[in-house]
C-alpha cells in the first residue's frame, strides 16, 4: 500500500498549516477537508488563509462517499470534537487507513481506537511551530514537525508506509522509538506553559522570567512527573529543564493555544492537562495542588463566556 489519498478533518492552526503544507505537494483531489455541509459551506464562504494566502483546498462531506477512500486521516480537531470527527470520516476509510491524531494530551488514539482498528492507529504528537489562529487566518514562521510512532512495536508496517509518504513530500517528522514517553514529555510542557499563560493572561514573555506564571509552570510541571512515574513513565527533572530551555527560546510575544483560546472565548483543553493529571493523581493518591488551582481557575474563567 501507498498512500496517495489524505483526509483531514479540523482546520485549526495545525490542521490548516500542515494541510496546506501537503495541498502543495499531492494533487489537489487527493487531500480532501473533510466536514459536514454547514461547516463546509462555511469555509468555502469565508476561505481560510495561511499567512494570508487563500488555502485552495477540497472539501467533502461526511454524506459524500468515493470510490477513492483516504489512505491516511489527520484529526486536527479539539478533544471535545473528536467523537464526531471519528464519526465524519467513516465513509471515507478502507480497511487500511492509516489514522494519526494532531491532538494534544494522550487519550485521542485511545479514543479513536474505539471504533477503528488499533493497528491502523499510529501515535503522533506535534512539536515545534508557533502558529497563531485569529478568525480563519492562521499565521506561523515555523511549521514545526510531527514525531511518529508506534504502539510497541505493533504496526511497523503502518510507521513505514507513512514515512515514505512523507520523505516523498518532503514533510517534517521525526520517527520516535518510546511514542508514549513523547506524548506524556508534550503533556508535561503543556500542562505547565499552556495554563499557566492563560490563568495570568500572558504570553510567552511573562514564563521567561521570574515571577508567579514561571513558578506556576514549573510547579504543574514537576506534579506531571511525579503522576507520570506512577504510569510507569520515565519522566524526570531533566525533562522539565529541557522545556524550560526551549521555553526561553520562543518569541516573547507568541502565545501558547490556550492563551489564545481565552482570548477568542472558547473552550480550552484543560480536561486534557490538568483534568487528567488530577484523573490520575486520584487513582494513585497523589496531591497535585498546583493542578487543581489551575483547573479550578480555569474552569471559573469558561464559566463566564
Amino acid at each position: 500500500m501507498e498512500i496517495s489519498n489524505v483526509g483531514i478533518v479540523g482546520l485549526g492552526s495545525l490542521g490548516a498549516m500542515f494541510g496546506n503544507f501537503i495541498s502543495k505537494k499531492i494533487p489537489q483531489n487527493n487531500l480532501k477537508i473533510i466536514a459536514d455541509k454547514e461547516r463546509i459551506s462555511k469555509y468555502k464562504n469565508n476561505n481560510v488563509y495561511c499567512n494570508d494566502k487563500i488555502c485552495n483546498f477540497t472539501y467533502v462531506s461526511d454524506e459524500d462517499i468515493s470510490d477513492e477512500k483516504c489512505d491516511l486521516i489527520i484529526f486536527a480537531v479539539k478533544f471535545s470534537a473528536l467523537q464526531d470527527a471519528i464519526n465524519l470520516v467513516e465513509n471515507h476509510v478502507h480497511e487500511d487507513t492509516i489514522f494519526i491524531s494532531l491532538l494534544n494530551g494522550i487519550r485521542s488514539e485511545e479514543v479513536i481506537s474505539s471504533k477503528y482498528k488499533k493497528e491502523n492507529i499510529l501515535l503522533c504528537t506535534a512539536q515545534g511551530m508557533d502558529a497563531e489562529k485569529v478568525q480563519n487566518k492562521i499565521y506561523y514562521k515555523n511549521m514545526g514537525f510531527l514525531k511518529i510512532g508506534t504502539y510497541d512495536n505493533l504496526n511497523e508496517d503502518k510507521l513505514n508506509i507513512l514515512s515514505k509518504f512523507f520523505d516523498k513530500i518532503n514533510f517534517p517528522y521525526k520517527i520516535e522509538k518510546n511514542m508514549k514517553r513523547a506524548l506524556w514529555s508534550k503533556l508535561l510542557l503543556n500542562t505547565g506553559i499552556n495554563q499557566s499563560c492563560m490563568v495570568f493572561n500572558t504570553n510567552y514573555g511573562g514564563v521567561q522570567v521570574e515571577g508567579k506564571p514561571r513558578d506556576t509552570m514549573i510547579s504543574a510541571m514537576e506534579e506531571v512527573v511525579l503522576v507520570a512515574n506512577q504510569e510507569n513513565i520515565d519522566l524526570n527533572n531533566n525533562d522539565i529543564q529541557l522545556w524550560l530551555d526551549l521555553v526561553n527560546t520562543l518569541n516573547p510575544d507568541g502565545k501558547p493555544s490556550m492563551l489564545q483560546d481565552f482570548e477568542s472565548h472558547r473552550y480550552s483543553e484543560v480536561e486534557l492537562f490538568s483534568g487528567e493529571i488530577l484523573k490520575l493523581a486520584k487513582k494513585h493518591n497523589i496531591q497535585t495542588p498546583v493542578n487543581q488551582f489551575l483547573y479550578e481557575k480555569i474552569k471559573s474563567i469558561e464559566n463566564t463566556y
